[in-house]
């Protein structure tokens, strides 16, 4: 129980970071880097940013939905693997997420 409340607290405070560091603006931003093609940073409008929040919701709240069916059905051990995996997955969004802010305020 202890994991599942870890998760939601990450989520949440992921939710957070994203929405507080994301800043208005009418001009595009560099929301992705690349160093194959022509152009290495791409823009997008800045609320291209808050599909990361949407992506780490969905993604913690599909894994809490599958630890809880696998705890109901008696398989806690598969349950806590499924949420070490689920938290390993926000901590790379978050780095992710934190790497794109930083290049989109340049």
């Amino acid at each position: 129980m202890a994991l599942v409340m870890l998760l939601v607290v990450l989520a949440l405070a992921f939710c957070i970071y994203v929405f507080a560091s994301t800043q208005q603006s009418s001009v595009q931003v560099h929301t992705r880097y690349t160093s194959i093609g022509e152009a290495h940073y791409y823009k997008s409008q800045w609320y291209y940013l808050y599909s990361f929040a949407a992506f780490g919701l969905v993604s913690t709240a599909l894994n809490l939905l599958c630890m809880l069916r696998l705890l109901a059905n008696q398989r806690r051990d598969f349950a806590m693997g499924l949420g070490v995996v689920a938290f390993i997955i926000l901590v790379v969004t978050f780095a992710y997420s934190y790497n794109v802010m930083q290049i989109a305020h340049i």
